[in-house]
């Protein structure tokens, strides 16, 4: 009896029947039913070979080694003509008409109208004088100096620091608007407690292991309160938390206002401003970066590591479902306010003891700030999304804006207009992925 062998896949046992399902050779899968052997096994790269189906050389390439480019190309690789801005240069006789890649694929649409601009921006920074190159240099080092980083440091830590918080109350698919207004009330507060034991109060020969745990648990136990109280309503009202929020904004700073009527508030013990302004090597304030980055980790392992981070991610996701699913609902957003009221605390407590003063104009437009960051950090404002190390790198991005701005001379009220538009910006990319991501499930289902 004789045996039927194909050349094709001569020496491989050859299914009687095609796989249900097969991967193409873009890495999604498609659903194949009943297909013929030759489609599910296609012939093997060395059977084409043999077959005559081989790759040809271009005419003008250069085999061998150290010319930068492989001994066979599919492109329109040519022999490199004089120099000229037509031609990209790949080695010492082989090159591409721009607009081509080395692999030649023509680069059209946007990538070709992009590799253009930069090409020609580059041409002109080629061609500008040396007096403004050297402005842009001067520019750069006064920016990136130790003092600057510092400030910018300090600067940041207190709107990361809430911007932590706020990204848990966002990932719940809430928001806070308050985070300002408890962050004045925690400091005004915190401040008349403290002026009580400073040099000038009545009641300065209190010791100091006394006198300023007691400042630090009326600034961050006032501002928790608030936070619990912001979640209690919305849990018990079942009322949007942008009301609530927006309600307590004004309360909060209206009750911080009538307090101080309007002055400001100081004279603490000393010891309490030693504490935060401790200097490390190079005489360098590092106390607020230190809890910038303790508070960031905690809250990574938080919302990573434990099934309360993963409860969070859950609520925001889908909260129907994870009513369902057993997810007690109303504890978690009670959690996340009373979260986001403490890292406000904490933030007023750094900013207190490091200006040695309070009003209750402090923490005016942190709302913008705290969120901006929360957003351009990776959180989505519809929930289920976002980090904690995200909304850190956030305020540090919002701030090296308000800093460049003022280091380049500009007006600083455009740094309120950039952080808008940059928020805007974020939730428009967001929407935008998001549309790609239901397009792409939409074409594989």
């Amino acid at each position: 009896m004789s045996t039927i062998v194909f050349p094709a896949t001569a020496g491989r046992a050859r299914p009687r029947r095609c796989p249900r399902r097969t991967a193409n050779r873009l890495g999604s899968r498609r659903i194949t039913r009943h297909k013929s052997p030759d489609f599910c096994n296609p012939p093997r790269r060395a059977d084409r070979l043999a077959d005559g189906d081989r790759p040809r050389d271009r005419p003008g390439t250069v085999r061998g080694p150290g010319v930068g480019m492989p001994c066979r190309v599919r492109g329109p690789l040519l022999v490199c003509p004089s120099p000229s801005h037509e031609f990209i240069q790949l080695g010492p006789t082989a090159c591409v008409p721009r607009g081509f890649s080395p692999s030649g694929k023509r680069l059209v649409g946007r990538n070709s109208r992009a590799r253009s601009a930069v090409d020609r921006l580059w041409r002109e920074f080629r061609q500008k004088p040396a007096g403004e190159t050297e402005r842009v240099v001067v520019e750069r080092n006064k920016f990136l100096n130790a003092r600057n980083l510092t400030q910018l440091a300090k600067d940041t830590s207190f709107i990361a620091i809430m911007a932590v918080g706020a990204t848990f109350v966002i990932i719940s698919g809430g928001i806070d608007l308050s985070v300002g207004s408890i962050y004045a009330l925690a400091s005004v507060l915190a401040a008349l407690t403290l002026q009580q034991f400073g040099p000038d109060g009545p009641r300065n020969s209190v010791p100091v292991w006394l006198s300023v745990p007691a400042g630090m648990f009326v600034c961050v136990g006032s501002a928790t309160l608030c936070g619990l109280l912001n979640g209690g309503m919305i849990v018990a009202l079942r009322v949007h938390p942008f009301i609530i929020t927006l309600g307590t904004m004004a309360i909060c700073r209206g009750i911080a206002f009538v307090i101080t009527t309007g002055q400001s508030v100081g004279g603490f013990p000393p010891a309490f401003s030693d504490l935060v302004k401790w200097e490390a090597v190079g005489g360098l304030r590092l106390v607020p970066l230190l809890v910038m980055i303790v508070m960031a980790i905690i809250g990574t392992i938080y919302l990573g590591r434990l099934a309360a981070g993963r409860r969070v991610y859950a609520v925001g996701g889908n909260e129907l479902a994870s009513r369902f699913s057993g997810v007690h609902v109303e504890r978690v957003k009670l959690s996340v306010y009373v979260i986001s009221g403490f890292t406000a605390g904490v933030a007023a407590l750094l900013a207190l003891g490091y200006y040695g003063s309070a009003s209750s104009g402090d923490g005016s437009g942190y709302e913008l700030d705290v969120i901006a960051s929360a957003v351009v950090g990776g959180a989505s404002l519809s929930g289920g999304r976002g980090t904690a190390f995200g909304a850190l790198l956030g305020a540090l991005i919002i701030k090296m804006i308000d800093n460049g701005i003022v280091t380049l001379g500009i007006d600083q009220s455009y740094s309120r207009i950039i952080i808008g538009a940059v928020i805007i910006l974020a939730v428009v990319l967001e929407r935008f992925k998001d549309s790609l991501e239901r397009r792409r499930l939409t074409k594989t289902v």
